[in-house]
């Protein structure tokens, strides 16, 4: 790891350990979100999906790696939940699979 890099364990467990924070939010981007999920601290994967395109190309994704990351393998969910709300919007919860940490 680079000294440059964002140790995603190291970051919870001082959340924890300094403030008692035991869950939190990750939706800081495309790269944060990959990021913390890499370093295997997330649990739960949840997604709105909303029936709306607007086909713009420099839209946001839910995980983008960093260039040069040395977190780069796959990493697979199990579908636990879904639930059709008003207006076709969809919730999907999912639970990280194979990560390697």
């Amino acid at each position: 790891m680079d000294s440059e890099d964002l140790d995603a364990r190291i970051i919870s467990e001082k959340l924890y350990s300094f403030f008692g924070i035991e869950k939190m939010l990750v939706c800081g981007g495309g790269m944060a979100d990959w990021t913390f999920l890499s370093a295997g601290v997330v649990d739960k994967l949840s997604l709105f999906l909303v029936p709306a395109a607007d086909g713009e190309v420099n839209t946001a994704s839910v995980f983008a790696k960093i260039p040069d990351s040395k977190n780069n393998a796959p990493v697979s969910f199990e579908l636990k939940n879904v639930d059709v709300l008003t207006d076709g919007i969809v919730h999907l919860t999912y639970i990280p699979q194979n990560i390697q940490e």
